[in-house]
């Protein structure tokens, strides 16, 4: 299983699962993805990263993908277990300011709350 989906407290929660995210990933979920925001109330989408291990270039394009949907959905995007070298992709990307941040789930819990 490449990823988990879960309503905790509201808040829509994926997680991805396997070692290597990229753009075909993220395409081949962001419809799951926008349908469990929907059915969340539309206002917290968390993606958790704890297992990626490697964030390709396509990878960080889907995640910008994402961003702008859930944007246009009136809804918030925040990425948890943001740490390595997915950290390291997003910082040289300069996207540590676009994306809420989170290194552990429970930061990006108390964020969302």
């Amino acid at each position: 299983m490449s990823r988990c989906l879960a309503i905790l407290d509201g808040v829509a929660v994926a997680t991805f699962t396997q070692s290597v995210l990229g753009l075909e990933d993220m395409r081949r979920r962001l419809g799951a993805l926008l349908a469990l925001l929907e059915e969340s109330g539309g206002g917290e989408l968390c993606v958790d990263l704890s297992a990626v291990d490697l964030l390709t270039a396509g990878g960080v394009g889907g995640l910008v993908l994402l961003r702008r949907a859930v944007d246009a959905a009136g809804g918030r995007l925040t990425l948890t277990g943001v740490g390595g070298m997915v950290h390291e992709v997003l910082r040289l990307c300069r996207l540590l300011d676009v994306f809420d941040v989170h290194p552990l789930w429970a930061a990006a819990e108390s964020a969302v709350a």
